[in-house]
């Protein structure tokens, strides 16, 4: 596929990166992928759940845990998963997808609605370019994850991963 990005940049010039998957029928680069993806997250998702916490209209989130982790290049992603299980492997993923090691900040109970709500409550953080979860790792954040701790379910995670790990070298 020989097409470049129809997106305008920041600077209003067009942008004719490549592209290397359409979204949709819009041709648009990473870049502008992400960008679209965020702005949707936010205006549609994020700010509709920051407004029905506001209001008192969530009595309990949506099934899940919602997780802080630090990222090789320092950056936390907030991000949902829906059992122990799967957030050690999620934790694996952003090993191999990073390119090194990754710490489990801090859980807590409630998926997409929490994650969302964290995402709102933390929007001035958001690094600008990734797909929306990467967040500065500033005093504020990191100490709201220290206050916040680890739900059994997040402790559940990482012995499961350990025991992974144990037995991988087990192997070797």
């Amino acid at each position: 596929m020989d097409k470049s990005c129809t997106a305008l940049n920041v600077d209003g010039s067009s942008c004719l990166q490549r592209v290397e998957k359409t979204t949709g029928p819009l041709a648009l680069c990473e870049a502008h992928r992400a960008s679209v993806w965020n702005y949707y997250r936010e205006v549609f998702r994020d700010r509709l759940i920051a407004k029905m916490e506001e209001k008192g209209c969530i009595k309990k989130h949506t099934f899940g845990i919602t997780y802080f982790i630090q990222l090789p290049n320092g950056n936390i992603k907030i991000g949902y998963v829906h059992t122990p299980e799967n957030l050690a492997s999620r934790m694996q993923e952003l090993f191999n997808e990073h390119g090194g090691r990754v710490k489990l900040l801090a859980t807590a109970y409630g998926g997409e609605s929490m994650e969302a709500l964290m995402h709102f409550k933390f929007k001035h953080l958001k690094v600008r370019g990734s797909w929306g979860e990467q967040f500065s790792p500033t005093n504020e954040l990191v100490e709201y994850t220290q206050e916040l701790g680890h739900v059994p379910g997040g402790i559940q995670a990482m012995t499961i991963l350990r025991k992974r790990i144990e037995g991988f070298h087990a192997k070797s």
